[in-house]
């Protein structure tokens, strides 16, 4: 079952590698995420962060699959004191489903959903799940899709160290 799911894995990869090529190692692109506990995040604000920007939706069940090693990496990084944060960006998605989630699964991190602008910024995260690692320092160091584990998402963390 391994192998099937690599072997995916892998042929998603290379459908969507030309549009991750043009990002990694490129300064992310900014955007505001409108959070639905009314927050507005900025990707600046969060310099000097690790940053993960997870594109999920709530009819997608590998997303949801990925929803609590998400959150049980970022519980934990947090308690540890590392400069870590999570973006969930819902796209493709209704609001009301996406916030529907959001509440049930007690997401820990800023959710939301996407408008216009993220769709046009980030064209290579139309796949769901969707993970875009970005560094301290602002650049785009991994991108990926596929359903993930949480030692699967400590290692595309570990990418932004």
């Amino acid at each position: 079952m391994r192998r099937i799911r690599m072997a995916v894995l892998a042929l998603v990869g290379l459908a969507v590698w030309p549009a991750f090529a043009q990002q990694v190692g490129s300064p992310a692109p900014e955007f505001t995420l409108e959070t639905f506990d009314g927050r507005k995040i900025s990707l600046s604000e969060l310099k000097g962060k690790e940053v993960c920007i997870m594109t999920w939706a709530s009819w997608c069940p590998y997303c949801k699959a990925s929803l609590p090693g998400l959150h049980d990496y970022y519980v934990d990084a947090k308690k540890a004191g590392r400069p870590v944060e999570i973006l969930a960006v819902a796209i493709r998605d209704k609001a009301e489903k996406a916030r529907q989630v959001f509440v049930e699964r007690a997401m820990p991190y800023p959710t939301g959903i996407e408008d216009a602008a993220f769709e046009k910024l980030y064209p290579a995260s139309r796949k769901t799940p969707t993970w875009v690692i970005i560094d301290k320092g602002g650049i785009v160091r991994y991108i990926g899709a596929g359903q993930s584990s949480r030692s699967e998402i400590e290692a595309m963390m570990r990418r932004a160290q």
